[in-house]
């Protein structure tokens, strides 16, 4: 069982991982001499933040901590679902950003939206327990926050 139920510093991990795998794609792509090798090192930063997997369980985490208990189940599957339909939806964008400009552009959208999130971690997003949290005692309960 996780007691400190951390949320902040994963989700950072997790999403500065992903930062350095939209600019390192998108150096190999602005920088074709660079040599084939280079790709595994920035797939690797990648593997490091562990992915989606480690996107989807702390969001769900994190929401199950501060929603609470009687809105928690509709509040979970309204995030279910949006978390399911952006893999449509985002490939969709992807391919009218492509017909309309390169894979530069494409690539440096990833990016932006990488440096947004880490940004709006740092600033919105509060640890619901652990050690950085302003209120409260995890082991003795939990102040429910409203979303």
């Amino acid at each position: 069982m996780d007691i400190s139920r951390q949320t902040v510093v994963p989700l950072l991990l997790t999403i500065f991982c992903r930062f350095i795998n939209a600019a390192g794609y998108l150096l190999a792509l602005i920088v074709p001499s660079l040599p084939a090798q280079y790709i595994y090192g920035v797939t690797f930063f990648m593997s490091l933040g562990d992915g989606y997997h480690d996107l989807v369980s702390m969001a769900f985490s994190y929401a199950s901590d501060i929603i609470s208990e009687e809105n928690r189940t509709i509040k979970i599957t309204i995030l279910s679902s949006l978390w399911y339909l952006g893999g449509p939806i985002g490939t969709t964008m992807t391919g009218l950003v492509l017909n309309h400009s390169t894979c530069i552009v494409a690539l440096s959208i990833m990016l932006g939206l990488n440096i947004f999130v880490f940004f709006y971690i740092i600033s919105i997003v509060k640890e619901s327990c652990g050690p950085f949290v302003k209120i409260g005692n995890c082991l003795i309960g939990l102040t429910m926050q409203r979303l």
